[in-house]
């Protein structure tokens, strides 16, 4: 049977410092369809200001999508310094009524660049992690990152990088719903005589989240700053 599918996107902002401690409630996005998932109790890392971190959400159809601001650390302080950004999104996925969550992967991507005379000590790092919970059902995921982290080739170009959880395979689990807690921390640190910066930035397909459940299939995607691949069961 063919799928159906629909993509919620996301764009992730964290603040220079550690991360902020409250949370900003973008409230319930239910859907009129009995095919289509809800996304309950959304929620995302909140500024100073008490805004959303991850910018305004709308939901179109099927999709859902998080504004894109800022996700950047940078370090260029004369004497160096190490710079560390996190943030978190977490919410609740309900599937429809009689269905199970099959499985989920996430993808994401971004940029770094470090920059001067180059020398030991200048490096950008990435750390993004998946915690999926229902029950006594808990599950831990690393993402892998391409390439792999710390980067530290002071070039002075802008890289890009990208990660992924993989295909996470949740037959059996029998999930009709789950919790979802997705993080990334940035760290920078730079030298005397040079600068480091690394971010997430919203280039389409960076992020995805992708859930599926049986008969009817249906697919989500979580996208993070970008959009990511989605698949079909028949």
């Amino acid at each position: 049977m063919k799928g159906m599918r629909f993509v919620v996107a996301l764009a992730a902002v964290v603040l220079t410092g550690s991360a902020f401690g409250a949370m900003y409630d973008y409230g319930d996005f239910v859907s009129s369809d009995p095919d289509q998932v809800n996304f309950m109790n959304v929620e995302g890392t909140a500024g100073p200001n008490g805004d959303s971190l991850y910018g305004p959400a709308t939901r179109t159809r099927n999709v859902l999508r998080f504004t894109p601001q800022i996700f950047r650390a940078e370090a260029k302080a004369e004497n160096g310094e190490t710079v560390s950004l996190s943030g978190t999104l977490t919410m609740q996925i309900d599937a429809p009524a009689q269905r199970y969550i099959e499985s989920i992967r996430i993808l994401e991507a971004g940029t770094y660049m470090l920059s001067g005379v180059a020398g030991v000590g200048t490096s950008a790092n990435v750390v993004s992690s998946l915690n999926l919970s229902a029950g006594l059902y808990d599950l831990d995921v690393d993402l892998d990152i391409t390439p792999m982290p710390p980067f530290t080739n002071v070039t002075g170009v802008q890289t890009g990088w990208s990660g992924t959880t993989g295909l996470i395979d949740l037959t059996g689990a029998n999930l009709t719903s789950v919790v979802l807690t997705f993080t990334n921390t940035l760290t920078a640190t730079n030298v005397n005589g040079t600068t480091a910066s690394i971010e997430k930035t919203y280039v389409g397909e960076a992020t995805s989240l992708e859930v599926i459940v049986p008969e009817p299939v249906t697919l989500v995607m979580l996208a993070i700053g970008a959009v990511g691949l989605l698949g079909r069961r028949r």
